[in-house]
């Protein structure tokens, strides 16, 4: 019988050291790994040939894309492997497990996380290691919210089988009316103001690791990756009222800002203040602007959509941007 395409599955590990391999030991219902082999091949055409006579596969490796929904619960799992992981705590009483993850600006983010995936079915896997996230993308619309990011890894093992038993990540997806966003003029404000007719806001993290080949027969793939200079962008649409209308007269005086996106599920418990403590995402960024454009829709709300570069703020947030999640799942 044919093997079925609906059949194939991505299961993954978090990787102890970026190569070392290992079982998957997680399957996540909100986000799919999808991985391909690339040969890079090198091409000679000999004298008096019309078709190319010698082809080289050289720099051999993997790559492709995670693709998800944003969930409460996976999304702690893609902040581990583009930025610096704080420690995984319970913060309550029933369950809740608050872990923050940093932007560095000028310091290594050599502590965030690698993956080792599986991808097959019970016939046969391919085994791919040191899957390292390059880059992300968040949208966030009144339709709903994904999140993507680019892979590379280093060439895959074939003909495996797929770890049995994995833990699966059960959803908790964010929804629509789970969502705020916040805009202040100082960093003791952050979380002060709401931006009452937020539209669409857009999270923009360019490719912040590429791989390192050497010369070296020890390595058949890449041999480690090293971290790049990236452009960080948050962009989102309001509706022109009077808060837009402020913010675009400010915008002449190249203002900084602070703005905290923030989306707040399900109860998980109390603290020991008895303070309730919900599932959440919280991104908190320092930015300034780049463009102001207004959005002159038929039958759509006449609105503004901004577009902001994040900026390092070394007094306050200590970074450019802070991400904190809390959710149910003690050990990632």
């Amino acid at each position: 019988m044919l093997r079925g395409g609906v059949e194939q599955v991505s299961q993954f590990k978090i990787e102890g050291t970026p190569g070392e391999g290992g079982a998957a030991n997680r399957y996540s219902e909100s986000f799919n790994f999808m991985l391909d082999r690339n040969f890079d091949p090198k091409n000679f055409r000999g004298s008096g040939s019309k078709v190319n006579t010698v082809k080289v596969h050289h720099k051999k490796m993997a790559g492709g894309s995670l693709d998800a929904i944003l969930d409460y619960n996976s999304f702690p799992y893609i902040c581990n492997g583009l930025f610096v992981p704080g420690t995984r705590a319970q913060i309550d009483t029933s369950g809740g497990y608050n872990q923050t993850f940093t932007a560095n600006t000028r310091t290594s983010d050599a502590a965030r996380k690698t993956f080792a995936v599986e991808i097959g079915d019970g016939t046969a896997c391919e085994d791919f290691t040191f899957v390292q996230l390059v880059n992300m993308a968040l949208e966030a619309t009144q339709d709903g919210f994904t999140v993507k990011s680019d892979c590379i890894a280093r060439f895959p093992t074939d003909n495996q089988s797929l770890a049995g038993s994995p833990t699966v990540i059960v959803p908790r997806p964010v929804e629509r009316g789970d969502v705020d966003v916040y805009i202040d003029t100082t960093f003791g404000g952050l979380g002060t103001t709401k931006l009452t007719e937020a539209q669409k806001e857009s999270l923009n993290i360019g490719n912040k690791f590429k791989e390192a080949f050497f010369h070296n027969s020890a390595n058949s793939s890449f041999a480690d990756v090293v971290e790049i200079p990236y452009d960080p962008k948050f962009n989102f649409e309001s509706a022109h009222n009077s808060q837009s209308r402020t913010l675009v007269a400010a915008l002449d005086s190249n203002p900084y800002r602070w703005i905290r996106w923030e989306a707040l599920g399900n109860q998980l418990g109390v603290n020991a203040l008895s303070v309730p403590v919900y599932e959440m995402i919280r991104i908190d960024l320092c930015i300034q602007f780049d463009a102001a454009k207004a959005l002159r829709n038929e039958g759509d709300p006449f609105a503004y959509a901004y577009e902001t570069s994040m900026m390092p703020d070394p007094t306050g947030l200590g970074a450019h941007m802070i991400i904190t999640t809390i959710n149910g799942i003690a050990t990632l």
